[in-house]
């Protein structure tokens, strides 16, 4: 049986959590990747304690509108109610445990569970029960069984929701990355919208697969992605010397990390230039700079005119991809994709992923129809870059099955020292290759795992 005794968590066979992460090794036992105690573990001790994305505003625009979802794998209804508020409920009957929403979204004013016919509204208040005068008289307390309520935060209008009453606030979660989140979400001032629902497909991977790669692992492109070389497509892709200006950041705190790329040229003839330059490689015209210039400090500036937070990892499983990226026509040229992608547990040995479009809500339609075509070529499920991926984590996941394989160690050698010049927050390095990211998000899953 899972024990927790005061040097961290000890696994059924004995083994502590903590030599699964050896920080002076640089490396991680396979068998976090599809051990069935340590998955348990991760829904008790990780799923249930973080702040897990939901989902964007847009998508619930108006009173009644409601999208299904999950919080590690709890059912869950994200729902604008009638108050006009967000509310995320848990998608399960408080009588017998039968999920009262069936679609995947909507809009209505209640949810009514399918079994006993209880009904519920948006904010989870018990209104109904079938029967009820019959069965119960005046008994029956409703406000005993409302539906569980998740707390809700919602950042530059993407929703996210935690089971924790005693976890930090969003704004307290964001306090030290949400420096580089503004400049991917809060660069105008009406904000983003969604291309559309997410796409959804299941891997056979762990999602720590995904994580673990999109937290800063810039090191396998130039092998996995090389067609893009190799095709013309992006020529130079695979050469190591353009990521030199790359500087991978993370936190501590939290187990964030991300890539800044400086590998996209900013024009600096006149601040003019390069704010529009530097707004146009984020996909937005050159009418949108005095909105990105208003928006970011002064310190944030000095870094987004270096350049953009391109690739990164919100601690758990919600990542983001920022790049400018070729249409594929001549004569369009290049275009831009904001995809965030989520990789919901599933199983040890799989995740389902979930990936949505980012456009700004007031570009011009033309544009937004071409970044959702570039974000569907590149990370869709078949798209160019996500199928490069998820050949290499399902070639892993059934390498590290067998005795042997489950207790390699997967190894991260690959540190280089702190760039003290960086301005802004985390652990700066700006040098290639560096896995100190990965490490950094490994430390805090051993952390949160043991309690």
């Amino acid at each position: 049986m899972l024990q927790e005794h005061l040097v961290g968590t000890i696994l059924s066979d004995g083994t502590p959590l903590d030599d699964l992460v050896d920080e002076q090794d640089l490396s991680v036992v396979a068998r976090v990747m599809n051990d069935p105690e340590i998955y348990d573990l991760e829904l008790k001790k990780l799923f249930s304690r973080e702040w897990l994305f939901m989902g964007h505003e847009s998508e619930i625009p108006n009173k009644g509108d409601y999208v299904a979802r999950r919080m590690g794998e709890d059912p869950v209804i994200v729902t604008r109610a009638r108050d006009g508020e967000i509310h995320v409920l848990l998608n399960i009957c408080s009588h017998r445990g039968a999920q009262v929403c069936q679609a995947e979204c909507g809009n209505a004013t209640t949810f009514q569970c399918p079994y006993h016919g209880w009904i519920y509204d948006g904010t989870g208040r018990l209104l109904g029960v079938t029967a009820e005068r019959e069965a119960l008289g005046d008994r029956l307390d409703k406000s005993a069984y409302a539906l569980q309520e998740a707390r809700v935060g919602v950042y530059h209008g993407m929703i996210f929701a935690n089971w924790d009453p005693a976890a930090p606030s969003l704004e307290e979660r964001f306090a030290t990355m949400g420096f580089y989140y503004d400049m991917l979400f809060g660069l105008t001032d009406n904000g983003l919208e969604v291309t559309g629902p997410p796409l959804r497909w299941v891997e056979n991977t762990n999602w720590k697969f995904a994580s673990d790669n999109l937290v800063g692992d810039g090191y396998h492109t130039m092998s996995v992605h090389k067609s893009m070389d190799q095709l013309g497509l992006v020529p130079g892709f695979a050469d190591p010397t353009l990521t030199q200006n790359v500087t991978s950041v993370f936190d501590e705190a939290t187990g964030d990390g991300l890539e800044n790329f400086g590998i996209f040229p900013v024009d600096d003839s006149s601040e003019d230039a390069a704010w529009e330059q530097a707004t146009f490689w984020m996909g937005l015209t050159e009418d949108f700079a005095p909105q990105a210039r208003r928006r970011l400090s002064a310190q944030q500036a000095e870094v987004f005119l270096k350049g953009m937070p391109g690739v990164g990892n919100i601690f758990p499983n919600l990542a983001w991809l920022a790049l400018p990226w070729p249409t594929g026509d001549p004569d369009e040229g290049m275009s831009y994709m904001l995809v965030i992608r989520l990789a919901e547990p599933y199983g040890p040995e799989q995740h389902l992923v979930s990936v949505w479009g980012l456009v700004a809500r007031d570009l011009d339609p033309e544009l937004k129809e071409m970044q959702r075509k570039t974000s569907l070529r590149m990370f869709g499920s078949s798209g160019m870059l996500e199928q490069d991926d998820a050949q290499i984590w399902s070639g892993t996941q059934k390498s590290i099955r067998g005795a042997q394989g489950r207790n390699r160690r997967l190894r991260y050698p690959l540190v280089k020292p702190r760039n003290p010049d960086w301005p802004g927050p985390g652990y700066a390095r700006t040098s290639f290759p560096d896995e100190m990211n990965q490490m950094n998000f490994w430390r805090r899953w051993r952390d949160l795992l043991n309690g």
